[in-house]
């Protein structure tokens, strides 16, 4: 039996320009894409291609890190900006005040 592979569509990665509730998922998707196919130095390019806004600033300054160096560097400081538990939840804060309170005669 000769296997066929599957045609799925191409996954678009979408930009992440710094806010924190999207951060997880941005993250995970660059890495199923990128990781293990890609060398670090072009990871590192594609995550500054990916990243917008605030998220961008806080990783291009990485370019100056040795090759090795500045993937791993670029991951850990939008997580530190980003990706934090308690950043998250307070980026989530005006989205639930903003929900309508629901009274007892609805």
């Amino acid at each position: 039996m000769v296997s066929k592979p599957l045609d799925l569509p191409k996954r678009e990665i979408i930009s992440f320009d710094g806010n924190p509730m999207n951060y997880w998922g941005f993250i995970r998707d660059f890495e199923d894409r990128f990781d293990e196919c890609v060398k670090s130095r072009s990871r590192f390019n594609y995550l500054v291609q990916y990243c917008d806004g605030e998220a961008k600033a806080t990783i291009v300054n990485c370019a100056l890190l040795e090759p090795e160096e500045d993937y791993g560097g670029a991951l850990e400081l939008p997580e530190d900006a980003f990706g934090q538990k308690h950043i998250i939840a307070h980026a989530f804060i005006p989205k639930m005040q903003s929900i309508p309170v629901i009274k007892q005669t609805d």
